[in-house]
C-alpha cells in the first residue's frame, strides 16, 4: 500500500513540476580512501563535480541519471548506474539517502604473482 502511496505522491510530483531534487551521501564498505569519478548520462543539470573523495555527495535532480567509476588499490573497480527515481525511492520521500559501495578484496597469490613477474 505505501508503495502505491509514494508512486501517487511522484506522478503527482511530476504532473506539476514540483520534483525536488535527492542528495545521494555516497560512501564505500570497507571504509578506504577512494576517488570516485562521477558520470552524468542524461540530465541537464550537471551541478555536480565529475570527481570527489569519498565520503561524497551527489545532487540527482529529477530526469538525471549517473554513472559512478571507483578503483580503490587492492579492490576490484566497481561501476553502478544511478538515477532521480531510485534515488527518490530509496530516500523514501526526503530530501537524503545514503548510497554505500561494497568494495570486494582483490587476493593475490604469491605463487601467481611470481608467475607473472617472469
Amino acid at each position: 500500500m505505501w508503495l502505491i502511496k509514494r508512486l501517487l505522491l511522484l506522478i503527482t510530483l511530476a504532473l506539476t513540476g514540483c520534483t525536488p531534487p535527492v542528495i545521494v551521501e555516497m560512501a564505500v564498505m570497507p571504509a578506504t580512501p577512494t576517488t570516485v569519478k562521477i558520470k552524468q548520462l542524461a540530465g541537464d543539470t550537471g551541478s555536480n563535480p565529475t570527481t570527489c573523495n569519498i565520503p561524497c555527495s551527489v545532487k540527482v535532480e529529477h530526469g538525471s541519471n549517473y554513472q559512478v567509476n571507483l578503483d580503490a588499490s587492492d579492490y576490484y573497480p566497481v561501476a553502478i548506474k544511478f538515477d532521480w527515481e531510485m534515488a527518490w525511492f530509496t530516500s523514501g520521500g526526503n530530501e537524503r539517502t545514503s548510497l554505500v559501495i561494497p568494495l570486494i578484496q582483490r587476493k593475490i597469490v604469491k605463487d601467481d604473482l611470481k608467475k607473472s613477474q617472469q
